[in-house]
């Protein structure tokens, strides 16, 4: 699992709907994945050129988190579990 972007959000944000203004269809592109901290980790599905990429997206303490995930792991739900508190400690604020 690797970080590729963290940005500032309301707490507010509310990622199926950002997913959804992106075009993304949920059960189709984006799914409910696990849960981070307190709030809902949500994986997005995008084919290019034949291959599968997993993200995952979760918006916690005022930041939107997005991981591209391992392309050889079988289980990105248990991968998400195991990592996202070395990315994102409990109660970190990265932005003001």
């Amino acid at each position: 699992m690797k970080l590729i972007s963290t940005t500032p959000v309301e707490e507010d944000f509310n990622t199926p709907v950002w997913l959804q203004s992106l075009g993304y269809k949920p059960n189709l592109d984006y799914s409910w994945l696990a849960e981070c901290y307190v709030s809902p980790a949500y994986a997005i599905y995008k084919l290019n050129n034949d291959v599968y990429t997993t993200y995952t997206v979760a918006a916690v303490f005022g930041n939107l988190y997005i991981f591209e995930m391992n392309k050889d792991s079988r289980d990105i739900e248990q991968e998400f579990e195991n990592e996202y508190e070395s990315f994102i400690p409990m109660g970190e604020i990265v932005s003001d």
